[in-house]
């Protein structure tokens, strides 16, 4: 036979509960690093796309690849 399972609090599930989101928040800002749009690092010029989309439905989309 088994012995039948004591309930737990739900704080104690979850092994994050116990450490407090500030510290997260700090080890986050810490790893941060400048970008530009949608995550394009501002330090250097990486290999990107850039796509223009024109507001008129008749004028061609530009899609434009830059090697960096």
């Amino acid at each position: 036979m088994t012995k039948p399972r004591t309930p737990r609090a739900p704080a104690a599930l979850n092994a994050n509960a116990a450490a407090p989101a500030s510290a997260t928040a700090r080890v986050a800002a810490a790893d941060a690093r400048p970008t530009l749009g949608f995550g394009v690092p501002a330090t250097s010029d990486p290999h990107h796309f850039k796509v223009i989309i024109p507001r008129s439905n008749t004028a061609p989309v530009q899609v434009s690849e830059y090697l960096g």
